[in-house]
C-alpha cells in the first residue's frame, strides 16, 4: 500500500523540477531537459546544472555525472555534491538518468551490466553523447574540458563509454565500478572495445584509494 502511494509522489516530485529556461543564460540552478532519445515513447532526459555567474560568452568545463543502478540523477546530485562544488569551480554539470519505471530503478546497459537495460541493449553509449551534444548545443562549453564520473552500474557504463568515444572526453573517473565480467559461465567474457587513443582515467574502490 505505501508503494502505491509513493510512487504518484515521486512523479509529482521529479514533474517538479524545472525546465532550462531558452535564454542564453540561464539563472543559477538544476533544470530537466530533454533529449530526443526516446524510451517506452518518452523522451530521456537529463539534469543540467548551470553554477553561479554562468555567462554564454565565457565557455566552461563541463562533467557528466553517471548514478548507479537503482539511483537517479537527482539522488546523485545530492549525494555526490557535485552541484555546490560546480558554483565554487564554475563548471557545467550533467546527470543523465537510466531507464527505469515511473522514475524509479534506473539503470544503464554497460554491455555486461545491468537487468532491464542490458537484456534489451539499450544504447545508453549513444544516449550519453546525446546528452554531451545536447549541453554543448545549448550552453557554452569548452570541448577539450569534458569530462565523465560514474558510480557502480554508472561506473561501469563510464568505462564503456570511455573505451568507445574516448575523444569525447578529456578524463574519466570511476568509483565502485567493474571494467568487465562473465555472463553466464566463466567462458563468456565481456571485454571493453580497444580504444582507439589512450585517456586518462581514475579508479576507486575502497576507502583507501
Amino acid at each position: 500500500m505505501r508503494l502505491v502511494v509513493l510512487i504518484p509522489a515521486l512523479l509529482f516530485l521529479s514533474g517538479c523540477m524545472a525546465s532550462l529556461p531558452a535564454v542564453p543564460a540561464p539563472p543559477a540552478g538544476t533544470y530537466r531537459v530533454s533529449t530526443e532519445i526516446k524510451y517506452h515513447l518518452a523522451r530521456r532526459s537529463f539534469l543540467l546544472h548551470v553554477p553561479s555567474g554562468y555567462t554564454s560568452g565565457t565557455p566552461l568545463p563541463l562533467v557528466v555525472v553517471l548514478h548507479g543502478a537503482f539511483s537517479t540523477g537527482q539522488q546523485t546530485e545530492t549525494e555526490t555534491g557535485f552541484s555546490a562544488l560546480a558554483d565554487s569551480e564554475r563548471f557545467l554539470v550533467a546527470y543523465p538518468e537510466g531507464i527505469g519505471i515511473f522514475g524509479l530503478f534506473q539503470h544503464w546497459n554497460a554491455g555486461h551490466c545491468c537487468g532491464k537495460a542490458a537484456d534489451d541493449q539499450i544504447d545508453d553509449v549513444a544516449f550519453i553523447a546525446e546528452v554531451i551534444g545536447v549541453v554543448r548545443q545549448k550552453m557554452a562549453v569548452d570541448p577539450s574540458r569534458i569530462y565523465m564520473a560514474g558510480m557502480s552500474n554508472g561506473g561501469m557504463l563510464t568505462y564503456r563509454f570511455a573505451a568507445e568515444r574516448p575523444g569525447s572526453l578529456a578524463a574519466a573517473a570511476i568509483v565502485s565500478g567493474a571494467i568487465g565480467s562473465t555472463l553466464g559461465d566463466e567462458s563468456n567474457l565481456w571485454k571493453l572495445k580497444q580504444p582507439e587513443k589512450a585517456l586518462p582515467i581514475i579508479v576507486f574502490h575502497g576507502l583507501a584509494d
